[in-house]
């Protein structure tokens, strides 16, 4: 998948870290986030249970596919439905078995893009859009997308206005984006407890600066009770 993508390097947890060297380990997993934010994509192999499950799922079932409806109605004006499971992001992606995994939630957010490799068709998602493989385009719209994190626009020149806006972004960040962030990770899982931290530093980090004037360390563990 690499090569088709015409992608010269591919980075691996598994095979880039040096798994049993504690040092290591510490050194590289402080600096994930950075590899995922700086990444051209993230491919992720969404159905997989483990390492050894692969990208393709080779599902021919009918269901992959929407049902599509055509309608002549009586002004001989013709009317096309697709129809689609309404759930289908959270079924095949959220409730994915990668998805369960602590480690996973920051390659997810962080990533600029990543292509899902799910049970029955590819996803899309990135920071302006989400697309499916058998699916209309507007199909996510309006989606509430963590993704994003982003800050309030600010094209104002007048400094009461910055001022107003600074604040309404700081606290979207605080009331809103973060705690999300905190359920969906409390919610995956983690094969060593000792990770329950570090798992999660490359987002607190880029939450810290996007606040602005937050230091990461020890005003983030204070601030989010750490």
């Amino acid at each position: 998948m690499t090569w088709l993508l015409d992608c010269r390097y591919i980075w691996i947890d598994s095979l880039c870290i040096m798994q049993y060297s504690e040092m290591g380990w510490l050194t590289e997993s402080a600096v994930m986030g950075e590899v995922y934010a700086h990444s051209r994509l993230n491919i992720a192999a969404t159905a997989s249970a483990d390492g050894d499950g692969g990208l393709f799922h080779y599902d021919t079932s009918p269901s992959r596919h929407p049902c599509i409806i055509n309608i002549q109605h009586a002004s001989e004006e013709d009317f096309r439905f697709v129809c689609y499971p309404r759930n289908i992001w959270k079924e095949q992606v959220e409730a994915a078995p990668l998805s369960k995994r602590g480690w996973v939630l920051q390659e997810r957010l962080l990533s600029p893009r990543v292509v899902h490799f799910t049970s029955d068709q590819l996803f899309w998602d990135c920071c302006q859009e989400r697309e499916a493989e058998f699916l209309p385009s507007d199909v996510f719209e309006g989606v509430h997308d963590l993704k994003r994190l982003a800050p309030i626009s600010d094209v104002s020149a007048d400094p009461t206005i910055q001022l107003e806006n600074a604040r309404l972004r700081r606290s979207k960040i605080l009331n809103v984006d973060w705690p999300l962030v905190v359920a969906k990770y409390s919610a995956c899982d983690l094969s060593f407890g000792k990770d329950e931290l570090i798992a999660i530093t490359g987002l607190a980090s880029r939450v810290c600066r996007q606040l602005g004037g937050l230091s990461f360390g020890q005003e983030y563990l204070r601030d989010y009770g750490g």
